[in-house]
C-alpha cells in the first residue's frame, strides 16, 4: 500500500511537472511572438524613415537645386584654363617662367 501511495505520487508530481513546463514554454513563446511584431513594426518604420531621407538627399543634391543655389550666390563655371586633370602638374604662370630665366 506505501509503494503504491509513492507511484501515485510520482506519477502526479510528474504529470505537475510537466503541466507547469507547459505553460512557461507557452508564455516564452508568446513573449517572443510579441517582441517580433514590436520588432517588426519598428523596423517598417525604420525602412520608411530610410525611404524619406534618401528622397530627401536626391532633392538636396539635384544638379538643377545646386546650380541655381550657386547662381544665386554669384557662382559661375570654371573656366576650363583653370582647370587641371589629376596628377597633373598646374599650370606654371607665364611670369614665373620668365624671373627664372
Amino acid at each position: 500500500m506505501r509503494n503504491a501511495r509513492r507511484i501515485v505520487f510520482a506519477v502526479v508530481s510528474l504529470v505537475a511537472l510537466l503541466a507547469l513546463s507547459q505553460v512557461v514554454l507557452f508564455n516564452l513563446r508568446l513573449h517572443r511572438t510579441l517582441l517580433l511584431q514590436s520588432l517588426s513594426a519598428e523596423c517598417s518604420s525604420l525602412e520608411r524613415e530610410i525611404e524619406e531621407l534618401e528622397n530627401e538627399s536626391a532633392v538636396l543634391l539635384s544638379p538643377s537645386r545646386l546650380s541655381d543655389l550657386g547662381a544665386a550666390m554669384g557662382l559661375g563655371p570654371v573656366p576650363l584654363d583653370m582647370m587641371a586633370l589629376e596628377g597633373a602638374a598646374p599650370p606654371v604662370p607665364e611670369d614665373a617662367v620668365a624671373q627664372l630665366r
